[in-house]
């Protein structure tokens, strides 16, 4: 599979060196007609098969996207093998790229290579005859806005989904006692950000002194199995509480 290599500065102006380098990664670009220029100012300039000039620290090249067409078009319409696609995270926030904490695994195998394979608040509560992220029409005490993540139905109470707190020994059974969470969240519910939060009393709560365990996919539901755990042993006899934060994007 085809790689892409992010070379712009904080600036969003690539210089010659940077821009050799990246002919020399795609020298398929320059097999499809497109020219590269360096000029007096250690810039350079794209010149299209078109006779199209794209200089650098444009709108236009900016994220030299628009220039792999030729390139994006030979691409594999599907993943390697059986596997996964990195997908960018509510791509409609322009988030950091470069932060790993932006790409998540598509929803299904293969991924959907071209497109958008997340499902929007706004189309989920469409298809569930809602509007409003707070209510909880079937009275489970999940509102809409976790709903949503958890992959739940708003019109029948969803105890299967919800999250489940233990406590368990770390990393093996012989070892001290931690206080556990695991959730099940739908990867393709983009719209809604939700972190673990734990608390000695269940008034105070902290994202921070958690850490994530592991995450498992489970084949064929698009839902990631997420656990997470206290920082610290927990002793058996102190009380101890996780809770999920959903939050909009």
């Amino acid at each position: 599979m085809a790689q892409l290599y992010s070379l712009h500065t904080a600036d969003g102006v690539l210089n010659a060196q940077g821009m050799a380098k990246f002919l020399e990664k795609f020298d398929d670009l320059a097999a499809a007609g497109y020219r590269f220029t360096p000029d007096a100012t250690d810039l350079a300039m794209w010149t299209s098969p078109a006779g199209v000039v794209y200089k650098n620290g444009s709108a236009e090249g900016h994220r030299l996207l628009h220039l792999l067409t030729d390139l994006l078009n030979r691409w594999p319409t599907e993943a390697d093998g059986a596997g996964y696609s990195l997908v960018l995270i509510a791509p409609w926030k322009l988030p950091d790229h470069a932060s790993a904490a932006n790409w998540r695994l598509s929803a299904s195998v293969d991924g959907s290579p071209g497109g958008y394979d997340g499902v929007r608040l706004a189309d989920w509560k469409t298809q569930h005859n809602q509007t409003l992220n707070l209510d909880d029409p079937d009275m489970d005490s999940i509102p809409n806005l976790l709903e949503y993540p958890l992959s739940g139905d708003p019109s029948a109470p969803s105890p299967a989904s919800l999250p489940t707190v233990s406590m368990q020994p770390f990393p093996g059974p012989a070892d001290p006692p931690y206080l556990m969470l695991s959730v099940r969240l739908n990867r393709a519910a983009d719209d809604v950000l939700v972190q673990p939060e734990l608390s000695a009393d269940g008034t105070t709560w902290s994202n921070e002194g958690i850490s994530l365990v592991s995450a498992n996919l489970d084949a064929g539901t698009g839902l990631t199995t997420w656990q997470w755990r206290s920082n610290t042993s927990w002793p058996a006899r102190q009380r101890g509480f996780f809770r999920l934060r959903a939050m909009l994007r």
